[in-house]
């Protein structure tokens, strides 16, 4: 499967070529090209047995570093990478799951880690690509905080750490596994310090920051993209964050730049909504949804769909879309949430508070899981019940576990930031209310707490 790469060092000197595996050899080639002219400074290709990639991997580091005239310090991972050996299936499947990651095809991603793993499991890459495909998974099915998730996490993360402690991968997955907002930014970190030309690292520490500090957070993506341009990922991360600083412009034109594979289009497709839904221009909204039909193809991005219904009016038709979805995903919290909210909203108030008292008795609860607690929070929302809703909100904004899943993009969700601006359903049924405005100022505090934790460990980053 050949595989393009390139890599930016230094004052803009990008690293570019191909990795070819082909029966029992890999060919790579490569060059070092000077932007400015497009001058290649250095270029050279290595045929070997897959079996030692990374004995060739630890070479080609030693050559571009002489090319460049750095002096490349030997690592115990760098050692460690030459004596190492590989099983030729394990690795072909590690590149596809490495692709299939990077064009968010997660269920792909997964299968082909998990794979590999099973064919080599010494392979530390393929394991702590698992915990990445294993997160981006749970932010799309809401299931990012349950506990078989996160024993697979953590043991996937902890496995890759044992085997090599000083590979990046490693750490990124450790800070992916971590249970505190600083532990994970500190992974995040050395990370990037043990490889400056990891891009995933940069973006997975940008999607930390989004909700927190959403400037550093698309600094952090424009590194990713400039030592990767082909993450097509950031862009949409990218006009996500935009929006919530009210550069719409500068958002849309952040998609026109995007590529991707579908699944990459299909997340792009859902921050234009987002983009006219936060403008209020509802005349949009309905040419967008008829010409998606793929939208109802996926929980996220049905729910996405019933909520822009109810925003721009059409409490009807949402209601509709929002029955059939729960038939659909039955076990799915905000589609009974959805429900119970527009049986409210069609006036049948007693019995929208009905559906939606075990959601709340369920967010209450003081073992209550993340999911569990956002769900209750849309169903207060949902059925005009700002006291409840307040209450969900302080009780976010004192746990750390609460407030970093709350400040992810989950399962169609806006992020807890986008949330409380109330331009969407339900939030713009409550935002306003005065016990749910005293508890937004009381979440910007702790999000104000957890952004001083990211300014003091990721100092002098990117």
């Amino acid at each position: 499967m050949p595989r393009d790469v390139a890599k930016e060092f230094g004052a803009g000197v990008v690293l570019t070529g191909s990795v070819r595996p082909a029966a029992d050899t890999v060919k790579v080639s490569l060059e070092l090209i000077d932007p400015a002219d497009g001058t290649a400074i250095w270029a050279n290709q290595y045929t070997r047995e897959v079996k030692d990639i990374f004995a060739v991997q630890a070479q080609i580091a030693e050559d571009v570093a002489q090319a460049l005239r750095v002096k490349l310090e030997p690592t115990p991972s760098s050692v460690r990478a030459r004596s190492r050996l590989v099983d030729r299936r394990a690795y072909e499947l590690y590149l596809q799951g490495r692709q299939a990651a990077a064009e968010r095809r997660i269920p792909d991603a997964i299968r082909s880690f998990e794979q590999a793993i099973a064919a080599d499991g010494g392979l530390a890459e393929a394991l702590a690509g698992s915990v990445e495909a294993l997160h981006f998974e749970g932010l799309f099915n809401n299931d990012l905080d349950s506990l078989p998730r996160r024993q697979r996490l953590k043991a996937a993360a902890e496995r890759a750490y044992q085997l090599d402690p000083d590979l990046p991968q490693a750490s990124l997955a450790m800070g992916l596994a971590a249970d505190t907002y600083s532990e994970a930014l500190r992974h995040l970190r050395r990370a990037v310090e043990l490889d400056p030309s990891y891009s995933e690292a940069y973006h997975v520490i940008g999607d930390q920051l989004h909700d927190i500090d959403p400037q550093r957070a698309i600094e952090f993506w424009r590194s990713s993209m400039a030592l990767d341009p082909r993450m097509d990922a950031n862009h949409g991360d990218i006009a996500a964050t935009l929006i919530l600083v009210d550069r719409h412009d500068d958002a849309r034109q952040e998609l026109t730049n995007a590529g991707g594979g579908a699944a990459v289009r299909q997340l792009q497709t859902f921050v234009r909504l987002t983009i006219d839904l936060d403008q209020h221009h509802y005349e949009e909204v309905p040419g967008i949804l008829s010409a998606n039909p793929s939208l109802r193809s996926a929980e996220p991005f049905w729910l996405a769909y019933i909520v822009a219904l109810r925003t721009i009016g059409r409490t009807n038709d949402a209601f509709a879309e929002a029955t059939q979805f729960a038939k659909k995903f039955p076990a799915s919290c905000a589609a009974r949430a959805l429900v119970a909210g527009l049986t409210v909203d069609r006036g049948h108030v007693a019995s929208g508070h009905d559906l939606a008292a075990p959601i709340l008795q369920s967010g209450r609860e003081e073992s209550a899981s993340s999911p569990s607690v956002r769900c209750a929070a849309f169903a207060s929302a949902a059925t005009d019940n700002a006291v409840d809703a307040a209450a969900l909100i302080d009780r976010v904004a004192s746990r750390d576990e609460l407030l970093r899943f709350w400040s992810f993009q989950v399962a169609g969700y806006e992020t807890g930031r986008m949330a409380m601006r109330g331009r969407q359903y339900p939030w713009m049924k409550v935002i306003n209310k005065p016990p749910v405005a005293a508890a937004r100022d009381r979440l910007e505090a702790a999000y104000a707490r957890q952004r001083e934790i990211a300014n003091k460990v990721l100092a002098g980053l990117p």
